[in-house]
């Protein structure tokens, strides 16, 4: 190969690698991070307009300048210590913070790594300057943020925790102080220890234990979250304890009155039924008699036509008096309630209501343990139907009436349907009181006095109305 040829291949390779560094400096100009290149001195071989601008001495002509000098003293004596460190570890790194020429806060991060370059005889220096000024007014931001959070949580009135793994990872101040326990005592500590198994994803109200032992109640809310990457379940608790306290105290006090009530109501009908005993007894057959008498008077007087007449209109007077005492004695307590039970009677009072209204079909059906029923509910429910039966024979086009006295899902329940048009039975009527006797009660009070509950509107199809009373079968037992 010739000289020429040589020369040749040299000029070639040499105008190669002239554009590798042509692309190479074109490509660190455009980088967004400042780089220069040092030698052991910290004199500037060479920097791109990113170190000017991210220093804030932006005068292109550094070359040959200390690194250092384009700091404050204190920062350059950083950069200072941060090169002795690379010359022992060939890698270091610093994040400064300072104020340029024009009063704008830079925090940077300066890595500096020293190499052997073939065509220098000491080593040089890379040096990497990034400007995360941002990056740091984010995490400061993050950092307010946090703490404002941790201030609102410790300060919080509630208790919060998050479980993960059945385990607390996380307590505030106020649920250490509900339970009694430190707040690290808590962290890393299995959640059933003081709280039962519970549904999550709901509120509960719940009865667990302090340390101490003392029973507290506390309603707990928890919803499901991702915590560190992880999933989790945020819980929030409020103690009730003195609310519960004050619930109970209520409830004793609604017992006691119910009480109070039953036993009220109890003497009331017993009064009733041995009131409805003594006429019956007394005034019946003293009427009874009477009209025994005066028949065995007639009997023997035939001879005078006008006596006989006179007896005749007195026979009648003691028969309707009769009439009418057995009326008010079944009003006031119904005999057969004690003689036959509540279903025979219910039957009996429906062939008498038909007897009364012929044009009125009614359609009965009882499924019940009689035996199960206290004596009182049995004179209730016989009252309310019998006063819902007077008060239906009003209606305008009634001709069929529906009668179902059953148990289910722990009550007892009476529905009593018609097909005619009420004569503003939902309103009026049902605000008035109904006669039973001689007091006045209301169909709805007879059913809240024996813990029963009321309801009445349109059937379905809109013809007719339905009344539906129901009991719970614990208040069926009482007497």
């Amino acid at each position: 190969m010739s000289y020429l040829d040589n020369y040749q291949t040299l000029d070639n390779r040499m105008s190669g690698r002239r554009k590798h560094d042509q692309f190479f400096m074109k490509l660190v100009e455009t980088m967004n991070i400042g780089v220069a290149v040092t030698d052991s001195e910290r004199k500037i071989i060479y920097s791109n307009k990113n170190v000017g601008v991210i220093t804030g001495h932006s005068d292109n002509n550094r070359i040959g300048m200390d690194l250092a000098d384009s700091f404050d003293y204190l920062n350059g004596e950083i950069v200072k210590i941060t090169y002795q460190d690379c010359l022992k570890d060939t890698k270091a790194s610093v994040e400064l913070s300072w104020q340029q020429p024009n009063g704008k806060p830079v925090n940077a991060r300066i890595c500096i790594t020293s190499f052997d370059a073939p065509s220098q005889k000491n080593r040089l220096f890379l040096v990497a300057i990034t400007d995360i000024t941002e990056f740091k007014n984010a995490q400061r931001a993050i950092v307010h943020s946090e703490n404002k959070y941790k201030a609102v949580v410790e300060n919080s009135l509630t208790g919060l925790f998050i479980e993960q793994d059945d385990k607390i990872v996380f307590a505030n101040e106020r649920l250490s102080e509900m339970f009694g326990f430190e707040k690290d005592q808590l962290i890393g500590t299995e959640t059933h220890r003081f709280l039962p198994l519970r549904a999550k994803g709901f509120t509960e109200e719940i009865q667990t234990h302090r340390k101490d032992g003392k029973s507290i109640w506390i309603k707990l809310k928890s919803r499901s979250i991702t915590y560190h990457g992880k999933p989790a379940v945020l819980c929030n608790i409020i103690e009730i304890s003195r609310e519960k306290m004050m619930e109970n105290r209520l409830l004793d006090l609604e017992r006691k009155l119910c009480d109070l009530s039953d036993s009220r109501h109890a003497d009331h009908l017993n009064q009733r039924k041995k009131t409805a005993a003594d006429i019956h007894n007394g005034v019946g057959r003293a009427l009874a008699t009477a009209k025994n008498l005066l028949e065995k008077a007639m009997a023997s007087r035939t001879d005078d036509q006008d006596l006989l007449k006179d007896l005749n209109k007195i026979n009648v007077i003691l028969q309707n008096a009769s009439s009418e005492t057995r009326r008010i004695t079944r009003l006031l307590h119904p005999a057969l309630l004690d003689d036959l039970g509540l279903k025979a009677t219910i039957v009996w009072h429906c062939h008498q209501y038909q007897d009364l209204y012929p044009s009125i079909k009614i359609s009965l059906a009882v499924t019940i343990e009689e035996n199960k029923l206290a004596e009182p509910l049995k004179t209730a429910i016989y009252r309310i139907l019998q006063e819902a039966l007077n008060n239906i024979a009003e209606h305008l086009g009634t001709t069929r009436i529906k009668i179902h006295l059953f148990s289910g899902m722990g009550k007892l329940n009476l529905v009593i349907k018609d097909d005619g048009l009420s004569l503003s039975f939902l309103t009026d009527e049902l605000l008035a009181p109904h006669r039973f006797g001689p007091g006045q009660t209301d169909i709805k009070e007879i059913a809240r006095k024996t813990g029963g509950k009321f309801a009445t509107g349109k059937n379905i199809d809109n013809q007719g109305q339905y009344l539906c009373f129901s009991w719970p079968m614990d208040s069926s037992h009482r007497g």
